[in-house]
């Protein structure tokens, strides 16, 4: 009886394998995973936006030796060419930078050059509160030229194609200042001169700020950010003499305070590692 079994058993194993020999079970197809986005690599690009400055100027007129204003007119004069040169406009350029990603975080540096042309003025036609029929023209003036920034990035891929970042460095603001003072006839030649104050300097300062980039179509990436930036105080004086007969002497020193920038723009960046 047990022989008959285990040949029993052993012609059912033999049947099943040739079933299974005639009837293979179906291929499955291999599921393709396609790469994950990496940002590592190096990018050029360009930026546009807006920005919006602020300069605090405290005009300070004293007098010479003998006297060109009378001591009661020397707060008007002060105060008229104190304030606040604020103004906004167009920000455009260019940036470069490389990026290394480990995990979800990404390491960079980034530098980039902005044109811009912010304008503002303070001043006009004055006349002495103790004598208003002594008119007087005083202007402040203050231009920004370019933007230039050296920054550190540090980001958190939110998704494979999108990095939230901050970011920090130094900045480089160019500025043109222009201070006048004139009341004719008496700072007109020969008698006198009228006072001019200028400067034109690049000024150093820090910069901090925040974004988001966002991978398109192969190497292509878009950006926005914001950032702010302060760069150092200045100082400048102007001396003149007036008066019809006597000269008379007087300085006006402008002392420059509280340069404040802030940037906001949008950007496309080419990447030269695929993604």
């Amino acid at each position: 009886m047990s022989r008959i079994m285990l040949g029993a058993c052993a012609a059912v194993v033999c049947i099943s394998s040739i079933a299974s020999a005639a009837n293979p079970p179906p291929k499955v197809a291999p599921v393709y995973v396609p790469p994950s986005y990496s940002w590592t690599g190096c990018y050029i690009g360009a930026n546009a936006g807006g920005a919006w400055e602020k300069v605090q100027n405290t005009l300070t007129a004293t007098n010479g030796a003998p006297a060109y204003f009378g001591v009661a007119v020397l707060p008007d004069v002060s105060r008229n060419g104190t304030g606040s040169l604020d103004s906004g406009g167009f920000i455009g350029g260019g940036q470069v930078g490389c990026n290394y990603q480990s995990g979800r975080f990404v390491w960079g540096a980034e530098t980039d050059f902005n044109w811009m042309h912010q304008h503002d003025h303070l001043g006009g036609r004055f006349v002495y509160s103790t004598d208003p029929t002594s008119p007087y023209v005083l202007d402040v003036s203050n231009d920004e030229k370019w933007l230039w920034t050296v920054r550190g990035r540090i980001g958190i891929t939110a998704t494979d194609r999108v990095l939230l970042y901050v970011t920090g460095g130094f900045a480089a603001l160019r500025m043109d200042f222009r201070q006048t003072f004139s009341e004719p006839p008496f700072t007109t030649p020969p008698d006198g001169t009228p006072q001019v104050a200028t400067f034109s300097k690049t000024k150093a300062g820090w910069t901090v700020g925040a974004g988001v980039e966002a991978g398109l179509w192969g190497n292509w990436t878009v950006k926005a950010e914001y950032f702010y930036a302060q760069f150092d105080g200045e100082t400048v004086s102007g001396s003149f003499t007036g008066g019809v007969g006597v000269p008379r002497g007087a300085t006006l020193a402008n002392s420059l305070n509280d340069i404040h920038l802030q940037v906001a723009r949008v950007g496309l960046n080419y990447r030269f590692v695929g993604p």
